[in-house]
């Protein structure tokens, strides 16, 4: 088997004139792992996720012909990172809330209308806990390539 990452950074959906597009991340992917930075997102900076995803769908459904009402049932994997330093650390099932309780409730309602397979992760890249890093990707792994999934079995998702 082979697995291909393509880590396209958030700014990469940033509208930009004359902005070149990567078709192939758009065309031949089986799953998405959307990362967003609970810390900045608590302090303001930077795009929101609402802002990257909106421009991130757009383009997705531009490359693949597809309308925006389109539903895709590509899995979706939102990822709160950092959480080796958020204090408190969020559990993988308190990130949606968080993402509402944060402003983001447009994001999810969004999110959860155009795509429907999506779960919810809190990563840490280091220390103890760093293997939950891998989990959204085996959760992929898992609903894409069951065999595969069962035949490496990184985590239980």
């Amino acid at each position: 088997r082979e697995l291909i990452f393509n880590d396209i950074s958030g700014t990469e959906f940033e509208p930009k004139e004359g902005k070149t597009l990567f078709q192939e991340y758009y065309r031949y992917s089986d799953g998405i792992v959307f990362a967003f930075d609970p810390i900045a997102l608590e302090n303001g900076r930077g795009s929101s996720p609402m802002d990257v995803f909106e421009s991130f769908h757009s383009t997705f459904n531009q490359i693949n012909g597809v309308g925006p009402g389109a539903v895709s049932r590509i899995p979706f994997a939102v990822v709160a990172t950092h959480n080796d330093v958020l204090s408190p650390s969020l559990a993988s099932s308190d990130v949606r809330k968080f993402l509402m309780d944060n402003g983001q409730g447009g994001f999810v309602r969004v999110l959860e209308s155009v795509f429907s397979d999506v779960r919810y992760f809190a990563a840490t890249s280091t220390g103890d806990d760093c293997k939950s890093a891998a989990v959204p990707f085996w959760w992929i792994v898992g609903k894409t390539d069951q065999e595969l999934a069962s035949k490496v079995p990184v985590l239980s998702v």
